[in-house]
């Protein structure tokens, strides 16, 4: 491969991911609203069963996805011929589970009570079964688009889907003002999505419905199922402590608790996005055996997103009492703690092995084998936990658990991926990223003790600030961010200037801007010599 057609297909990679990523933080900013006006909008106890209501949807989602339309990122760019047949293929299979969990909830809506201490949510629960058959089948809406490499139209669905369901959902709360609306709308929000999924559908693929194939539904199956099953016995590891603390506590003790296990969409928007577009990169790199690729364009991004992530995090511990009682107001308070533990999760939200592990077929039985052990020593943990120190204990089991966890699957990669501890330097970066982000809090922290007793807002206001600036001036004085990174942020605002007519010139770089760049210029997901050695 040439290096300017190497170029090229990095610069590409690297516009999609943007383009991506700034979607999904647009949808992030139109979402923000929505759990600072629900904690206002409903009471305590009432916002409680919103959390749980809304965590049996993810849960189940989790569970019953079991990866089958991640089988287009595999599939798609081997078979082009097949398209339709591959996502006919994914909806007949969410038809048939979502189906008969609708089923089960609409028979058998009593068997919340066996795992909630409450009977609040029973009246709601064939709702709800419904709402998770139409929110699993629209679930292929994104993976659709980005695996047909139509990045335009899965940015443009990503900005409606989440005004629509942040508009429902505050719109539901604020003026019925009861769960069951909530629960409401968010049917409501499945239909709206599996309209613009099968509208597109039929755009794209003509009548898709017709394109049954069942050689291909097999193997797609074959593919999909050993990582589903894995991620299904992860995902009730995951939310096991979710559950544990629901059935040990009232609704308004569990609002504290979610509350606490408050995560910042907008980075994890960012992560979707690097996932979503390294998963076919990945898998192309390993069909060429190219494990050197594979470890670059990896570490590479787990770097840019520390970037971002160690920052945050870091703002957030400092200023936690501050960021929970201006958001969710004093009622929460409580939260905070817990907040700080769960801030502890830093390194799982980096890793992103995901894009790795599903690549082998050697290793899609790992993650299976892993939760399975996982599960029994994740329930002695929280019911020791919640016994010996009650929430606070829950959270402290739930994230010391995820740590090890992911620091086991990272193992077994990095092995089958033959990475020594010189590959482990590809991440030394890092450190500038932490030791900025330390400086920075320090300041904050300076800030927050010398206003004292200033309202809360004030104090996050003025200790943002500070570590915003100090964090800026100490990243590009420990070189966090290298001349490459900073030559690719000159060519996106030039592309960007130029778009908005803020350029008159006809092309972003005359050709031997471009081929300078071109040279020195760093794809979001590759990995430059110096930063290597």
């Amino acid at each position: 491969m040439s290096a300017d057609t190497k170029t090229t297909g990095n610069n590409t990679l690297s516009k999609k991911a943007a383009l991506l990523a700034l979607a999904k933080s647009l949808g992030f900013v139109l979402t923000l609203p929505m759990p600072l006006i629900l904690v206002r909008a409903l009471d305590q106890s009432d916002f409680g069963l919103y959390k749980q209501v809304f965590q049996i949807l993810t849960t189940a989602l989790a569970l019953l996805g079991l990866h089958v339309s991640l089988s287009a990122y595999y599939f798609m760019p081997r078979n082009p011929d097949k398209k339709p047949q591959i996502v006919m293929n994914v909806l007949i299979f969410y038809a048939a589970v979502g189906g008969l969990a609708a089923l089960l909830f609409a028979i058998y809506p009593g068997w919340i009570r066996m795992v909630f201490k409450t009977d609040d949510l029973v009246p709601y629960v064939p709702l709800l079964g419904l709402a998770i058959l139409l929110w699993l089948l629209s679930s292929l809406l994104e993976v659709v688009t980005i695996a047909d490499g139509d990045v335009r139209s899965a940015s443009a669905f990503t900005v409606i889907v989440q005004f629509t369901k942040s508009a429902l959902i505050v719109g539901a709360a604020v003026v019925f003002g009861t769960i069951e609306a909530v629960v409401i709308a968010g049917v409501v929000q499945g239909a709206m999505q599996c309209l613009i999924l099968f509208i597109y559908l039929r755009k794209r693929f003509g009548r898709f419905w017709r394109a049954f194939d069942r050689s291909l539904f097999k193997e797609q199956l074959a593919n999909a199922l050993p990582f589903g099953i894995g991620a299904l016995a992860y995902a009730t590891q995951a939310d096991l402590h979710n559950y544990f603390v629901s059935h040990y506590f009232e609704p308004a003790v569990f609002a504290i608790y979610a509350i606490g296990r408050f995560q910042f969409p907008l980075l994890g928007m960012l992560q979707e996005s690097v996932v979503s577009i390294l998963l076919p990169e990945v898998a192309r790199r390993q069909a060429a055996n190219d494990y050197e690729g594979i470890i670059n364009v990896w570490a590479s991004a787990i770097r840019k997103l520390a970037f971002f992530f160690v920052p945050a995090y870091t703002l957030m511990f400092v200023m936690r009492h501050e960021f929970i009682t201006t958001l969710f107001t004093k009622n929460y308070a409580a939260s905070a703690p817990i907040f700080a533990v769960n801030l502890l999760l830093l390194p799982a939200y980096l890793s992103v092995y995901t894009v790795v592990l599903r690549s082998f077929d050697e290793l899609k039985y790992f993650r299976l084998k892993l939760s399975i052990a996982m599960i029994p020593v994740t329930c002695a943990a929280l019911y020791i936990g919640i016994n010996v120190a009650g929430l606070m204990g829950a959270i402290t089991a739930a994230v010391g658990l995820q740590v090890l966890d992911d620091a086991i699957i990272i193992s077994r990669v990095g092995r089958r991926l033959g990475m020594s501890f010189r590959d482990i330097g590809r991440l030394a970066p890092i450190l500038r990223t932490v030791a900025a982000a330390t400086v920075a809090g320090l300041s904050a922290y300076a800030v927050r003790l010398s206003l004292g007793e200033a309202h809360a807002l004030v104090t996050l206001a003025i200790g943002s600030a500070v570590f915003g600036l100090v964090f800026l001036i100490a990243a590009y004085a420990a070189g966090a961010v290298t001349d490459e990174e900073k030559a690719e942020l000159v060519r996106f605002y030039r592309a960007g200037s130029r778009r908005l007519g803020l350029s008159k010139k006809e092309d972003l770089f005359s050709s031997k801007k471009e081929d300078s760049f071109s040279s020195k210029g760093e794809d979001l997901f590759s990995s430059s010599a110096t930063e290597v050695r």
